[in-house]
């Protein structure tokens, strides 16, 4: 093989690998299920988010749902690369690393900024226009409800259907933050 066949071979298969990372971080519409959410939904804390799809490029869009108040904070970001230490990442931070890193987490640091500690972030759902039309993960119309409850030690992000649907959590996710912590989590 030439050189120059060597370098077409080179530009291709770099091509292809942009190609199949960007299909990659593409979030679908409900299209009869969610069951592809969980590698394109992760918990937020501070300028970091957690997945557990640990292929996502810089400049992957994301939205993120602020859950630190009663009223619910959207906005799009981008991921600017991987969290590699804790002054950026606190799931980084020393008492807590192992634990969430063997939970299956791959983290990334997110711009800009929620004004806001806590968020679930969605990956590629982030549209032109007003984010808050793009809630509805079921297809069901309803836009879904995004929060989190504390455990002993930590905290449960939830992804759920809409009040007026009920229903089991179409996506959570765990942190631990290594301290003691009054549980409100439901039994379940």
């Amino acid at each position: 093989m030439s050189n120059n066949e060597r370098a077409n071979v080179a530009v291709t298969i770099a091509v292809v690998c942009v190609l199949l990372g960007s299909c990659a971080a593409t979030l679908p519409r409900a299209a009869g299920g969610v069951s592809d959410l969980p590698g394109l939904i992760g918990w937020m804390h501070g300028g970091c988010i957690a997945l557990s799809d640990d292929r996502v490029a810089p400049g992957t869009k994301l939205t993120l749902v602020s859950v630190d108040s009663e009223s619910r904070n959207v906005m799009t970001a981008k991921v600017a690369g991987r969290a590699t230490g804790s002054s950026d990442c606190p799931a980084l931070l020393e008492d807590r690393r192992t634990a969430n890193q063997e939970a299956g987490w791959s983290f990334y640091l997110v711009e800009p900024r929620l004004p806001s500690d806590f968020a679930i972030g969605l990956v590629a759902l982030a549209p032109e226009g007003d984010p808050e039309t793009y809630l509805d993960l079921d297809g069901d119309g309803q836009q879904e409800s995004f929060g989190y409850c504390t455990t002993a030690e930590g905290l449960r992000f939830a992804v759920a259907p809409s009040s007026a649907g009920g229903g089991e959590a179409l996506w959570s996710g765990y942190y631990y933050l290594g301290y003691d912590l009054q549980a409100n989590c439901p039994d379940h």
